[in-house]
């Protein structure tokens, strides 16, 4: 049994929760004068609660998600969510050191992982802090073989304060700060057996790591990339010279999710944040975009223009994925394709379609380039997207390199066909290809059967 199971839990526990039909604003929706900026909001049906199971109606992305829409069927944003908590006191802002239930009410929703969970497809994983990973084999000894892993992480994260989110934010916390910490003679931080296993993290650029753990397992990607990261910047001085175990090690507590949090008033003067007994308050918190882009972008946290790219190298062709996220369908037009310094006839008009199902799986459409024409090698390769959407006119971009012409059958990009590209199809089988481009070898949008067929002919050849 203990060779199968990753967690047997000795006790759980059970209840129900649920959530009222209607904005209340905290005046059971009687609107009030002078008008606190909550009465356009009052009384109108909550929408987008993610009931997540094992979590419930307040899950992280059913606060994240939640709003109420106008007459017209439109999602309003901005308000209040109020929620009641069944404790009285939050035991700490410590995300090295806190792994009180209550308290992660508060730090989940300002920290980030490398990627999240579906909360309608619990066996899904999403992109998040990591924009994708590679998993492969590598060998720690003549004979053994363990779980080699590679994140490329978002360029568009910024810190509360700012700074960028990089590669060292991530070694830090997965590599650094646990050493630091034992050096000092104090205890490690409470994530740490997820780390245990972790032989080597190397930094390949700015945004990608490259982890090497001791073991196969396949609950490594989930030890690692479900990790909580903590910014270098604020905490190498708090671990190496500070009290790291006090209530609120870092008083600002910079994150990069979604919500900020305070132990304190903004000034520190009164308890206007977080009153034992009472409230703990979080404001929202948008990233700046720095998309190319036409009009302003100011999406809000996700920083997401409504269509993405996803790229696949086949052969002689660069497949061009565009996904729509939104909830209509989008025209793009043109879309644009440079290898290196060469930028290839433009394509379009393509009609997008819009968003479907409970977990925001987008809308899908495919533009193929001949690159048959280019000069063999490796290349810094540009593809550009542009389309009007809520009235504004936007240009998605998203550089990559690639080898081309590619090999069919390179799903892990390294420039030849072999097992470690039939490892990462596995992995992938049943999903949709926006998951991982390079699995859906026939490009039908699905990673399945045909794919494995085609992958055998691939590996032959």
């Amino acid at each position: 049994m203990a060779s199968e199971a990753e967690v047997v839990p000795v006790w759980v526990a059970s209840a129900p929760k649920a959530v009222r039909a209607q904005y209340t604003g905290g005046t059971n929706e009687a609107a009030v004068s002078p008008d606190d900026g909550e009465n356009q909001y009052r009384g109108k049906d909550w929408q987008g609660f993610a009931n997540l199971f094992g979590n419930g109606l307040n899950s992280w992305f059913g606060t994240l998600g939640c709003h109420v829409n106008n007459a017209s069927g439109q999602p309003m944003y901005g308000g209040v969510l109020r929620y009641g908590f069944k404790v009285s006191e939050i035991n700490s802002f410590n995300p090295v050191y806190s792994e009180w239930v209550w308290d992660w009410e508060i730090l989940g929703r300002a920290y980030e992982t490398m990627f999240a969970v579906n909360p309608y497809d619990l066996s899904q994983d999403l992109e998040w802090a990591a924009k994708r990973w590679d998993i492969a084999i590598w060998s720690p000894t003549p004979g053994t073989e363990a779980t080699m892993m590679r994140f490329e992480l978002r360029d568009d994260i910024y810190w509360h304060d700012g700074q960028k989110f990089t590669a060292d934010d991530v070694i830090f916390t997965l590599q650094d700060l646990a050493p630091t910490l034992e050096a000092r003679d104090l205890p490690p931080p409470w994530y740490y057996g997820s780390l245990l296993d972790i032989n080597s993290i190397t930094k390949v650029d700015e945004y990608t790591i490259l982890v090497k753990m001791n073991s196969k397992s396949y609950f490594a990607l989930h030890w690692v990339g479900g990790t909580i990261i903590l910014p270098e910047h604020i905490w190498r001085p708090i671990v190496e010279d500070g009290d790291p175990s006090v209530f609120a090690p870092d008083p600002q507590m910079i994150g990069a999710g979604p919500f900020k949090a305070y132990p304190h008033s903004i000034d520190q003067t009164a308890n206007d944040y977080y009153v034992p007994q009472q409230y703990v308050k979080l404001d929202t918190y948008q990233r700046n975009s720095k998309q190319d882009e036409i009009a302003s972008n100011n999406r809000g946290y996700f920083n997401e223009d409504a269509i993405r790219i996803v790229k696949a190298v086949h052969g002689d062709d660069i497949v061009v994925t565009l996904e729509n996220f939104a909830e209509v369908p989008i025209t793009v037009n043109p879309v644009t394709l440079k290898v290196g310094s060469t930028t290839l006839p433009t394509q379009g008009p393509f009609v997008v379609p819009k968003s479907t199902g409970t977990g925001n799986v987008p809308g899908l459409a495919y533009v193929t380039f001949d690159v048959s024409g280019i000069s063999p090698g490796q290349y810094t390769v540009k593809a550009t997207a542009q389309y009007t959407f809520e009235g504004k006119t936007w240009l998605s971009n998203d550089p990559f390199v690639a080898y081309v012409p590619g090999k069919s059958g390179d799903i892990n990009r390294d420039y030849s066909v072999d097992v470690l590209d039939a490892i990462t199809l596995s992995l992938h089988f049943g999903m949709s290809s926006y998951t991982w481009p390079e699995c859906d070898n026939n490009a039908d949008g699905l990673i399945n059967l045909d794919d494995v067929l085609l992958q055998i002919g691939y590996w032959v050849l």
